[in-house]
């Protein structure tokens, strides 16, 4: 994929760094959007980054982000622990990312939102694992939704939320 020159320039804190990958040939400048030259230089080298290096770079983005969606994305990245706050930017930009015609970045971020939700609130993270699920079904992925789905079918108890949850493990079969 590319990113916005601009972008990655406000997120690594100037052109220098920019400039250098571009010059060496690691970094392709087209139009005002950077490209990695191969994929899997992007890989190494994201892969070879420390977690905490991920974080910082995830939390630059997400400062510099315009797009509402992609900012929801590297403040999921770059938490660690729970955050009510983030989770529920996150549930709201799965919905919206879903709406649109993305369900598979739906799920990621209605995913990442339950993993950052805090334990002590038990509903909000069934429905944001849940809301994950549905997206996953609409990405047509319904064999990852369908673990989900039926550990919320046993720690539901009986009533509405729990027959919402069995209608859509149903749509896994």
């Amino acid at each position: 994929g590319t990113v916005p020159a601009d972008l990655l320039e406000a997120a690594a804190g100037g052109r220098a760094g920019i400039s250098e990958a571009v010059a060496d040939g690691s970094l392709e400048l087209d139009d005002a959007r950077v490209r990695v030259r191969h994929p899997l230089l992007a890989s190494v080298v994201y892969d070879s980054a420390l977690p905490s290096e991920r974080r910082e770079a995830h939390r630059g983005l997400a400062d510099v982000a315009s797009d509402p969606n992609d900012r929801a994305r590297h403040r999921a990245l770059a938490t660690t622990g729970v955050d009510e706050a983030v989770a529920a930017e996150l549930e709201a930009s799965a919905d919206a990312a879903a709406r649109r015609g993305a369900p598979a970045l739906g799920a990621f971020l209605a995913e990442q939102s339950a993993r950052l939700t805090p334990r002590s609130d038990a509903a909000a993270s069934r429905r944001r694992r849940r809301t994950g699920a549905m997206h996953r079904i609409s990405a047509g992925d319904p064999a990852a939704a369908r673990g989900v789905l039926e550990r919320l079918a046993e720690e539901t108890d009986q009533g509405p939320e729990r027959a919402v949850t069995l209608l859509y493990l149903a749509d896994t079969v």
